[in-house]
């Protein structure tokens, strides 16, 4: 008679190294839970302990086809400072600028939405069958080489940007951070914001809602490249701003900077 072969083998029990036991806490279940400790999401939204505001701003990065800057610049100044000021409309135009380091052939508008999402939907939906704005856009796609648009809330701890004295440059920072780190990275910025107030140089910050999620964005003003290198150099001279970007660093997967000019019509300027 032909013998029988064991269709099954005996399952082997798990190497002890993935489960606790009471003698031994350095395990490999046990390390992945201290390692994303740190990642575990918050009892409450982000936005909600991030500010206190219900503002919402949109970022608009238009990439201009190098012949057709200057036509673009006419259109911009014609048609955008419009909608700043048009009554029925729940927005207004925070700022324009041109990047001069950085991408070229580049502008960014940004828009301040006072009371939330309502006056982003009210807006969009107004605009939308406004034929005066649809024959903009329309004229944009000749122009661009591509855009893109950003919905973000503003740190509690930053606020709204102000008024400014006109003249200098700006500079935009933003940040790409490790998803779950949002809210350590706005608790060291928290501290992190009086070491780098030295001529009330912090213009606002920013982190995004809709588009690229754990983006951060930080907006500064000076009155030139130099200045700018004098400011940042005098924050490592205060105690503390040293410990702030040791912990910030760890939770920033990439960044990048760029210096910008405002346009003649921007608000902010």
């Amino acid at each position: 008679m032909a013998s029988t072969r064991k269709l099954f083998r005996p399952v082997r029990p798990l190497s002890s190294r993935f489960y606790t036991t009471e003698k031994n806490e350095d395990t490999f279940l046990h390390r992945l839970a201290k390692r994303f400790e740190r990642y575990n999401p918050p009892g409450d939204s982000h936005a909600k302990l991030l500010t206190s505001q219900r503002h919402i701003y949109e970022m608009q990065v238009h990439n201009i086809r190098p012949d057709k800057l200057d036509e673009y610049m006419k259109i911009a100044e014609e048609t955008l400072p419009k909608v700043h000021d048009e009554a029925s409309l729940p927005v207004q135009l925070l700022g324009s600028w041109y990047t001069i380091i950085g991408p070229q052939d580049q502008a960014v508008h940004i828009w301040f939405y006072e009371n939330g999402w309502d006056d982003v939907t009210f807006t969009h939906n107004k605009l939308h069958h406004d034929r005066e704005w649809r024959d903009y856009v329309m004229h944009l796609r000749s122009l661009l080489r591509s855009r893109k648009s950003q919905m973000l809330m503003e740190f509690s701890f930053w606020g709204k940007p102000q008024p400014r004295k006109p003249g200098g440059i700006y500079e935009l920072r933003s940040y790409s951070l490790k998803p779950g780190t949002l809210l350590s990275w706005g608790n060291e910025w928290q501290r992190g914001i009086k070491f780098r107030s030295e001529e009330k140089e912090a213009v606002g910050g920013w982190f995004s809602q809709i588009g690229k999620l754990y983006q951060v964005h930080h907006m500064w003003a000076y009155e030139n490249l130099t200045r700018r290198k004098e400011i940042r150099e005098n924050a490592w001279m205060r105690p503390g701003w040293e410990d702030v970007w040791a912990h910030t660093v760890p939770l920033v997967e990439s960044m990048k900077s760029k210096v910008l000019l405002p346009a003649s019509f921007s608000p902010l300027n």
